[in-house]
């Protein structure tokens, strides 16, 4: 599958070619992405009021929406260490560059958790609590990575909301 960087320097976005318009509207795009995040922040945070005024019903699906919500909480802050959206001194090309760069970090970092999560499978260790973290934090990557694709119109928005889930967590 072809990455975001490789796409967009193929694109000639990384290169000085484009002129600043061209450029600045692809970082827009990206920044798009944080906008998608505080979004959902605020969709799992409804969630889990909601599952915890459930009762005793409510307590998986608030303990899922929870692992959930801190795994998307850390990839938000990585996405903000990389391109603060207030008072960020970068000019547009080294913005840019920086999102490129989170995004090859995630795309590594995504493939070195699927080969985790499988060895623990193999190895029968799912009910682990190190297993539970590597699923979560693969959560959150993944879903940065897909936002990331959905903003440069590389993927589309999925109509189930959950698709994107790993097989355990569908509920």
């Amino acid at each position: 599958m072809d990455r975001l960087t490789k796409k967009l320097k193929k694109g000639g976005y990384s290169a000085n070619r484009h002129p600043e318009e061209a450029l600045s509207e692809r970082l827009e795009q990206l920044k798009g992405v944080h906008q998608t995040w505080k979004t959902q922040i605020g969709d799992m945070e409804e969630g889990m009021k909601e599952a915890m005024n459930a009762g005793p019903e409510g307590v998986l699906s608030f303990a899922m929406l929870m692992s959930a919500y801190n795994s998307i909480v850390r990839i938000g802050r990585r996405f903000e260490a990389a391109c603060p959206t207030e008072n960020n001194p970068d000019d547009t090309v080294t913005a840019l560059g920086k999102l490129e760069d989170l995004y090859e970090q995630c795309a590594v970092e995504e493939a070195d958790l699927i080969e985790a999560i499988e060895e623990c499978r193999e190895n029968g260790n799912t009910r682990d609590a190190a297993y539970e973290e590597l699923m979560t934090t693969k959560f959150g990557v993944t879903q940065l990575l897909k936002q990331f694709d959905i903003a440069t119109g590389y993927r589309e928005e999925s109509p189930d909301p959950h698709a994107y889930w790993p097989e355990e967590m569908k509920g």
